[in-house]
């Protein structure tokens, strides 16, 4: 018979209503100082802040806390976007799919006038770059207008005249919308080093394009080892330069304590079926805390690492 399972688990993110109280990392102040820095989200420039840990480290979990905590102390009602990269699987519609995700949170968030004028200019910016295979920020602006026309042709109606006309208008519009909206909009970015290189490189690329609209805030979530790979094998010199370029505060995850690995490996141990747990050896427990503290514990460097045990 499996006996309850533990309030946290060492192989799933928190989850639920309140996330705080599941805590058992002591990362609730992490969580805090991070949405602090949100408070640089501003109606002149956008913010890109990263949570950095190896995988399995808890990442996941930290951006559900900063997203009860900012709810929480939220009187303005801020936008909350969630955005995965690793289920769009097609690189080419990563930037759509992205930007419609902040409008449809942005729709759903609030109805009026303001709202509805932000999602629409946000929809007509993705529109823009569906006749582009490059993202914004790439490459100057008055060379993409060449390369646009030269691909999309004199395609009519819509967007492909507005391009013709003023291309870089369609940003500015965006911004202005943007400036006029009275809400703060906080994208979080999960699983980005669950992508491929080139996926990496694409989605990178779109932070930097979008990361400076103003009222938005962007939290992405990665192992930047990884990521800082996966740019070098995508030809991106100077790979860990290139990140400090895009993110403006890069907070690593803290080590986990030696009194929250032990909780950890208790609360694992304890939802184990009462057959693991029968006493079949002398001092079985002096065993088994001797096996911990002689080189067990020092194995234990992230909560995933608990169900590997």
């Amino acid at each position: 018979m499996v006996m309850n399972v533990p309030e946290i688990s060492p192989d799933q993110p928190l989850a639920g209503i309140d996330v705080i109280k599941q805590d058992k990392l002591q990362r609730t102040g992490f969580a805090a100082a991070a949405v602090a820095a949100l408070q640089r989200v501003s109606t002149t420039a956008g913010f890109v802040l990263s949570i950095e840990g190896p995988w399995g480290s808890g990442k996941t979990s930290t951006l559900s806390m900063m997203e009860q905590l900012i709810r929480a102390d939220d009187k303005g009602g801020s936008v909350i976007v969630h955005f995965n990269p690793w289920l769009v699987g097609d690189r080419d519609s990563l930037l759509r799919q992205f930007l419609s995700a902040i409008a449809s949170a942005i729709e759903l968030a609030d109805h009026a006038g303001n709202a509805k004028k932000v999602a629409k200019e946000i929809q007509n910016y993705a529109g823009v770059f569906d006749f582009v295979k490059w993202v914004p920020g790439a490459e100057p602006w008055a060379s993409m207008v060449k390369g646009v026309m030269e691909s999309a042709g004199r395609a009519a109606g819509g967007v492909a005249d507005q391009m013709e006309r003023d291309i870089e208008g369609q940003k500015e519009r965006l911004e202005k919308a943007l400036q006029k909206f009275d809400k703060k909009i906080f994208v979080f970015i999960d699983d980005i080093d669950r992508l491929f290189p080139l996926e990496v490189f694409e989605m990178v690329r779109i932070v930097k394009a979008v990361g400076q609209l103003p009222n938005i805030g962007y939290i992405v979530a990665w192992d930047s080892e990884y990521i800082r790979r996966a740019l070098k094998s995508a030809a991106v010199p100077r790979a860990s330069t290139y990140i400090d370029k895009i993110v403006q505060v890069r907070l690593p995850l803290p080590a986990i304590s030696t009194n929250s690995r032990l909780t950890l490996l208790n609360n694992a141990i304890a939802s184990l079926p009462e057959e693991a747990l029968t006493r079949y050896f002398p001092k079985q427990d002096e065993r088994l805390q001797s096996l911990y503290f002689h080189g067990l514990r020092e194995l234990l460097e992230q909560p995933r690492d608990i169900t590997r045990v």
